[in-house]
């Protein structure tokens, strides 16, 4: 009798230790499957995060390029001169781009200088602008460049070249013998598209930022503020426009 009695009470505790183990499982596995919901959501959370600061990164690093080169290209000439905007979306610029000391006239219009620029001349593209003896400046068309001659040598003055241009002779007595050039490039600058480009002469239209710049467009200024300006949607969920003078007024 008591062996019978004996043999219930441990099927008994068999049955209930089961039992316990099959809703501790379930507790278990359903914690798991809530920790893990939780750290998806947390991990998507953290990707949209870093994507949203990443696209704010971009976005800003854009649009102080532009703020940069256009700044930089327009604050050294004068509005109707070096630069006309074509708003909302393009300016057409005559761009600075170096020094010729001339060391001695060839003939009527081939010189004999000493180049200092951030690349070489392209008669294709570029035009001069030359200093007379007299102080007044007269402008030319660049013809040619090529090797300056023996008497012209490499100086801390800039690499020798030989220049011929059109549209003032050596002897002219007006002005007298030219002894500097100032080089500049003709281009446009365009933001339509979501990024900058620059179209240097008739060429094509080379993209400078990444396509982030929604929304933006050139507008014309109001003296004395500024003779230009860049307006840029703000990136993401941020609301409102970036806005920036480009130029001083003049």
């Amino acid at each position: 009798m008591v062996t019978r009695v004996l043999r219930r009470r441990q099927g008994g505790n068999r049955h209930a230790r089961a039992g316990h183990t099959v809703a501790e499982l379930t507790v278990t596995l359903a914690c798991l499957l809530i920790l893990m919901i939780l750290s998806v959501r947390a991990l998507a959370g953290v990707a949209r995060a870093a994507t949203g600061l990443q696209e704010r990164g971009t976005w800003i690093g854009a649009a102080r390029s532009v703020r940069w080169v256009l700044r930089s290209e327009l604050g050294d000439g004068a509005a109707g001169r070096d630069w006309r905007m074509r708003a909302p979306d393009s300016v057409h610029v005559r761009a600075f781009r170096g020094l010729a000391l001339v060391c001695a006239p060839l003939d009527d219009s081939t010189f004999a200088v000493r180049v200092r620029s951030a690349r070489e001349p392209d008669p294709g593209k570029d035009s001069v602008l030359a200093l007379r003896a007299d102080g007044s400046w007269v402008a030319a068309g660049l013809v040619s460049s090529g090797p300056a001659p023996a008497s012209c040598p490499d100086s801390t003055a800039g690499r020798p070249e030989r220049w011929r241009v059109r549209g003032i002779g050596a002897g002219s007595a007006s002005g007298g013998v030219p002894v500097m050039f100032r080089l500049f490039e003709a281009g446009s600058y365009h933001v339509g598209g979501a990024t900058l480009r620059y179209r240097r002469g008739a060429g094509g239209a080379q993209p400078m930022t990444e396509a982030v710049l929604r929304g933006a467009r050139l507008v014309d200024g109001t003296p004395p503020a500024s003779a230009a300006g860049l307006e840029i949607d703000a990136p993401g969920r941020l609301d409102g426009r970036w806005n920036v003078p480009l130029a001083p007024a003049r």
